[in-house]
């Protein structure tokens, strides 16, 4: 009868271990992408970035866009917005290393 309880058990703490295990490297893994979805800017100077996501979001929360035609005309909007709304420089259609963004916010957004 105690040999059926310590199988018992035994199976129970492989489970438990098991899904354990599983959690672990689902955390690890979704972790690693998070961090491969930061932008460069991000990685390099989270401080700063942060605090550019904070003071865009509070700009952005009051913005209301002109009668835009176009895409082109909304960012364009958005971008004379955007600098007459905060010191962080903000570049229209600039050239980065990873691509050519719509709009870069002091060279961190």
């Amino acid at each position: 009868m105690v040999n059926q309880s310590n199988q018992k058990n035994t199976g129970l703490s492989h489970l438990i271990w098991a899904v354990g295990g599983a959690l672990a490297g689902l955390w690890i893994v979704r972790e690693n992408l998070a961090w491969s979805k930061k932008s460069r800017a991000e990685k390099e100077s989270p401080e700063d970035a942060e605090a550019a996501y904070t003071e865009i979001a509070e700009i952005l929360d009051e913005w209301e866009p002109d009668d835009c035609i176009s895409e082109n005309d909304f960012t364009w909007d958005l971008a004379e917005y955007l600098a007459e709304n905060t010191d962080l420089e903000i570049e229209v259609l600039p050239d980065s290393p990873v691509g050519k963004p719509d709009i870069l916010i002091g060279d961190l957004i």
